[in-house]
């Protein structure tokens, strides 16, 4: 899955992040233009069960964004460790 995760993000990098557009340009609230995206594939995925719908067909797509965006989450919680900023989530310096 982490495969696919990975393909399917770099695949992406090349449609989405093209004319001085960067990832970060799409998550203008930071954390919780992320965590929004993360609760949005949680509740599609709780959907599909709800109809029986349990399969990689149904899934899948879900499942890989849903780790896509739990990485970006990270990453930007690593890269605000780095630089010495809070990592337990108070004090967000974007998107308040």
């Amino acid at each position: 899955m982490f495969d696919e995760a990975t393909r399917v993000r770099r695949e992406r990098e090349e449609v989405y992040n093209n004319g001085g557009i960067c990832l970060e340009d799409y998550f203008i609230y930071g954390y919780k233009s992320l965590l929004h995206e993360l609760h949005k594939k949680v509740l599609r995925l709780i959907s599909l069960e709800s109809v029986g719908k349990c399969s990689i067909k149904e899934m899948g797509d879900s499942l890989v964004d849903l780790v896509n965006y739990a990485t970006f989450m990270y990453e930007r919680l690593e890269e605000k460790a780095k630089r010495g900023g809070d990592t337990n989530g108070s004090n967000e310096e974007e998107g308040g």
